[in-house]
């Protein structure tokens, strides 16, 4: 039910956006589906909402209209990204306002993707990492929560992983390796040896939390 209300929602979008602009790409992301246009997110499909990237400076105009709330996979609010009830987009004319909004956006805003006919390395920068990471939690949400038992508790036999314990070892990792192998580094160089890592602690720490509070202390971190 949930994809067919999506879908009738991504064709109503096409029809307002190939006219005048061209799609780069239809991206599934944050459980849904999201329209990539010059390269950049731009609007996007889920669940029974649309997700739209507007100019920031709108963000408090636009939270008068019906319906609408601001972003927020982790408990963080995502400024210039905003969800819109699809109850209330019943009307072409309504889904127009919400759409040119994104539109209008998209020819200022930063590309979130480089077009993949660039022929260019991609040079690394900590600016480009943290928009992966920042985004790693929300993704995890959207994929994970609200799963049951059957697809997140089994492993795939001894020594692996369910998607339960992967969260847990990722939640383990932030608490005890990864931030303080980096602090030890700037502090002391590398004079002094690591102490060895139990990749196998989470099956411990994680006893008693559900998926959904390993989710939430993994985003709070």
């Amino acid at each position: 039910m949930i994809y067919s209300i999506q879908r009738k929602l991504a064709d109503r979008v096409r029809e307002l956006i190939y006219p005048t602009h061209k799609i780069t790409e239809e991206k599934k992301m944050f459980g849904g589906l999201c329209f990539m246009v010059n390269d950049k997110m731009c609007v996007g499909v889920e669940k029974e909402r649309l997700m739209v990237r507007l100019n920031p400076d709108l963000m408090e105009e636009v939270m008068e209209q019906e319906g609408c709330r601001p972003m927020d996979f982790t408990g963080k609010i995502m400024k210039g990204h905003v969800f819109v009830d699809i109850e209330v987009l019943n009307t072409k004319k309504k889904l127009e306002y919400w759409i040119k909004l994104a539109l209008d956006y998209n020819t200022i805003a930063r590309r979130t993707l480089r077009a993949k006919a660039s022929k260019k390395k991609m040079k690394y920068s900590l600016e480009i990492s943290y928009e992966i990471l920042d985004r790693t939690p929300a993704v995890l949400q959207s994929l994970l929560a609200g799963l049951p038992d059957d697809w997140v508790m089994p492993n795939e036999g001894p020594e692996t992983f369910s998607p339960y314990d992967v969260i847990g070892h990722l939640v383990h990792g932030e608490k005890t390796d990864w931030v303080v192998r980096a602090k030890m580094i700037l502090k002391i160089g590398n004079k002094q040896t690591f102490e060895r890592y139990d990749r196998f602690a989470q099956y411990e720490e994680s006893k008693g939390k559900s998926l959904q509070q390993l989710l939430d202390e993994f985003a709070a971190i």
